[in-house]
């Protein structure tokens, strides 16, 4: 269904948007004009005035007593008896008429003295009008003194005469008006055809000097396009006043001053130039330190921009973002999207990518990984670096394309080489895996260390795995630790617990394990599962920190909780050794993730504890059909109070 754009009606001079607005600025003539067009019905029916849009709706356009029974519906006095309301529809037509061609206040306020044919133009002659509106045809230009004739459109004046008309003398002057040819070709006396050249480089030259200044602009050369623009503004050319505007707000050969930006910028959108608009609404978007008063003022000058330039694709997404945001105006999704549909038309790249996020999380429109990936990938190919990412991850994941690790590696690759950081680190991962490529891990250790240098904090993990285990690199404890340690300091908990372990065990760095625990604690604070379950360990056995058992229950029971397969161990150990021998739930949790022989002799030994026959054979099967075979020590307690205990135990979750 169509969207009924809220217009303003225009009441002597006022834009009138509310019905008690309609009333105080009440013009009988108007309203009349208004109510022929079809448009005051439309104006009640976008504002839910149903009940008047329904009484007016009723009215005859040839009822004599039409603009009183109007004034009758809106509860305003008429203070016209008579009105002709034949003429006010012949107006109202010839301003509809008009305004195909024009929506220049002065010209429509002056419509009676617009000339649509020829005989209009004689009618307005004999009516003594000295200025004369020409609408987009031929006319047949009298020689009556003391006229000035305005061209409307396509506007051609035919002169009758064999010899070239002396019109200073007669005082008739043209603007926008074109001679007939025939009349061109008599116009042959070399001094006037001189001083038509002249006159006609004098009028170009504002243009040329913009020209020149915009080639230097485009090259750089910003003290001569700053010197080009200058003079083009001082002829009055706006489109000067705009490019001024972004030399002073960008510091491109002059000091950066938003302040004489939103000078030049006024001047343009004093001249009516759409730009202006819009680059002024965005000093005020993005100069400084936003206010909510100039939220509101951008969002109207940005409105503003669209109406001007209506193929201009940047300023409908930038209008887009203010309604989807909510920023100066209220959050409206819906204009978002439309916005958002109208900007990608005229190939503004950021819409194809918004249009491409709303289908994806499901904003206004329902959720479609078909069409968002149909936009993003448009913009992929439009150059945008974050969209080439985005584009190789939705092939890696199947997203709204069947899945194609080829493809998805051609468009990180792109990605990573225009420098997206997440790119960088998904084709490392890549080559690591030789996923959709052939494995090549000398250069996902490049991409890793690229990614890592640029502050990726997962790559610094995944290089301090791989230096950890030697995976087709030379082991190396010290340079693991280093990376683990880096992504430590970036608040990483996998880097922060990973480190910790490595001062528990003195690999790459010193034993030390009141640094393992801390480590481990600031990791399990962040949220890191394996993390809580080391902190638990270290309180159970006084590792690196007083022995608590309060302390040893809580984090382990977090730990398993939080579905961590070490956890889940550890905690059915703890309540294993408090004689809880609900313990076996813990470790039926993370038999069913490993499928170990040796969680499976502790679960038969509790169902032997408590005497359960059936269920310890059945365990007991399970274990000696995956060839575990148990020792004197492990049908001791499971959990050791040495030091090699924790250690195994770490062991069995890292490596």
């Amino acid at each position: 269904m169509a969207r009924i754009v809220k217009f303003p009606l225009l009441m002597n001079g006022v834009e009138v948007r509310t019905l008690d607005e309609l009333k105080n600025n009440f013009d009988v003539e108007s309203v009349v004009g208004y109510f022929n067009d079809g448009r005051l019905i439309i104006w009640l029916r976008a504002r839910h005035f149903d009940d008047e849009a329904d009484k007016v709706a009723k009215l005859n356009k040839n009822d004599s007593a039409l603009h009183k029974k109007l004034c009758e519906i809106f509860g305003v006095e008429s203070e016209v008896e008579d009105l002709d309301i034949g003429e006010i529809a012949r107006r109202t037509e010839r301003l509809n008429k008009l305004k195909q061609y024009t929506y220049d206040k002065e010209i429509l306020k002056n419509v009676d003295s617009v000339a649509f044919n020829q005989d209009d133009l004689d009618a307005l002659i004999k009516k003594g009008e000295s200025l004369i509106y020409l609408c987009n045809n031929e006319f047949d230009i009298p020689f009556s003194h003391n006229k000035t004739y305005v061209g409307i459109g396509k506007t051609i004046g035919v002169i009758h005469s064999s010899v070239a008309v002396n019109f200073e003398r007669l005082n008739i002057k043209f603007k926008n008006v074109i001679f007939d040819d025939n009349y061109i070709a008599t116009l042959k006396t070399r001094d006037l055809i001189e001083r038509q050249r002249q006159a006609d480089e004098k009028a170009k030259l504002p243009k040329k000097l913009y020209d020149e200044g915009n080639a230097a602009y485009e090259n750089e050369n910003y003290q001569t396009a700053l010197k080009k623009f200058q003079e083009s503004a001082d002829l009055g050319y706006s489109e000067s006043f705009t490019k001024l505007g972004l030399m002073y707000y960008f510091g491109q050969g002059v000091n950066a001053d938003i302040s004489t930006a939103r000078n030049w910028f006024q001047r343009g959108i004093d001249n009516g130039d759409g730009n202006s608009y819009g680059y002024y609404a965005s000093t005020l978007l993005y100069g400084g330190e936003p206010t909510e008063d100039n939220n509101r003022q951008a969002f109207k000058y940005m409105k503003r921009a669209t109406e001007l330039e209506p193929n201009d694709g940047t300023w409908w997404y930038e209008l887009g973002d203010m309604y989807h945001d909510g920023k100066g105006t209220a959050q409206n999704l819906k204009n978002a999207f439309r916005c958002y549909e109208r900007a990608a038309k005229f190939g503004e790249v950021e819409s194809l990518k918004k249009l491409g996020e709303m289908y994806f999380n499901g904003e206004y429109v329902e959720e479609n990984p078909v069409k968002a990936f149909d936009f993003i990938k448009k913009a992929a190919v439009a150059g945008d670096v974050e969209s080439m990412y985005n584009t190789g991850q939705m092939y890696l994941d199947g997203y709204g394309v069947a899945r194609d690790d080829v493809k998805a590696f051609r468009w990180m690759k792109k990605a990573a080489y225009a420098d997206n950081l997440d790119a960088i680190y998904t084709l490392a991962e890549m080559f690591f895996t030789g996923q959709g490529t052939r494995k090549n891990i000398l250069e996902a250790v490049n991409l890793f260390n690229k990614a890592a240098e640029l502050g990726h904090v997962d790559a610094m993990v995944a290089l301090g795995y791989i230096y950890y285990d030697g995976d087709e690199v030379a082991q190396d404890f010290q340079k693991a630790a280093q990376y683990f340690k880096k992504a430590a300091d970036s608040d990483n908990a996998e880097g922060m617990n990973r480190l910790g372990l490595m001062f528990f065990l003195g690999q790459g760095v010193g034993e030390n394990p009141k640094m393992a625990f801390q480590y481990f604690a600031n990791a399990a604070k962040l949220g890191n599962a394996n993390a809580m379950a080391n902190v638990g360990y270290c309180y159970l056995k006084g590792i690196g920190v007083a022995k608590k058992m309060d302390n040893a229950g809580y984090w382990l029971k977090k730990s398993a909780e939080n579905d961590d397969v070490v956890g889940m161990e550890y905690y059915g150990d703890y309540l294993y050794e408090q004689g809880d021998f609900t313990a076996r739930n813990w470790y039926k949790k993370v038999f069913k993730q490993s499928n170990d022989g040796r969680i499976a002799y502790q679960i038969y030994k509790i169902y032997k504890i408590i005497k359960n026959n059936g269920q310890a054979e059945h365990w007991k099967a399970t274990y000696e059909s995956l060839g575990y075979v148990p020792d004197d020590v492990e049908d001791k307690n499971f959990i050791t109070s040495t030091v090699g205990g924790v250690v195994s135990s770490l062991k069995r979750k890292f490596f």
